[in-house]
């Protein structure tokens, strides 16, 4: 048998009768009813389930850090509850370490500047969440998907001479930052 463990889904209280009977003579007895309250103790750290975002460039919104953790499992009456966007009266406290990234006090990821995919592609998170007692922390990817944002950019000359009766008088090339560019 186990210890009794408020985090797992059976019931937090019950009673129980017990029977005291004389060795010396088993007509005398006596009972008691004991009610008992199971107390949930905060002994579970908070598991951070996002792994990782992607997002368009040219945006500071990445979204909510997804967690669980099993000393709240009695609100949710399930072991795989998650939560999203959620901070019960300020019980949970969020950290993140990285370049250009901050989190509030809900687990809403963000950026402090503007990403660029022209700049960096990806960036890597570390992101904490304590309960108050529990301190857990993982690693995330954020990617960043590119966006047509730029102009086409002429490299080549702006001025050609043409000789008379000729079909062509020079290549005008061009070119774009973004990684999914056509020209017409």
């Amino acid at each position: 048998k186990s210890f009794p463990d408020a985090d797992k889904l059976v019931p937090d209280e019950g009673a129980v009768r017990i029977v005291a009977k004389s060795s010396l003579n088993n007509s005398l007895e006596n009972s008691v009813f004991l009610y008992i309250s199971l107390n949930n103790l905060n002994d579970s750290y908070p598991e951070i389930v996002s792994d990782s975002f992607s997002v368009a460039e040219n945006q500071l919104d990445i979204g909510c850090v997804t967690f669980r953790d099993n000393d709240y499992i009695e609100f949710t009456k399930s072991e795989d509850f998650t939560w999203s966007c959620f901070n019960d009266e300020g019980v949970f406290s969020f950290d993140v370490q990285g370049d250009n990234l901050r989190i509030n006090s809900f687990g809403e990821l963000s950026f402090i500047e503007f990403p660029d995919f022209e700049t960096k592609s990806s960036y890597d998170a570390t992101v904490s969440i304590t309960d108050g007692v529990n301190t857990s922390s993982k690693s995330i990817s954020i990617n960043i998907i590119d966006i047509n944002d730029n102009a086409p950019i002429f490299t080549s000359s702006t001025s050609y001479a043409v000789k008379e009766n000729q079909f062509s008088g020079g290549i005008i090339t061009l070119s774009d930052a973004d990684s999914s560019s056509s020209f017409s």
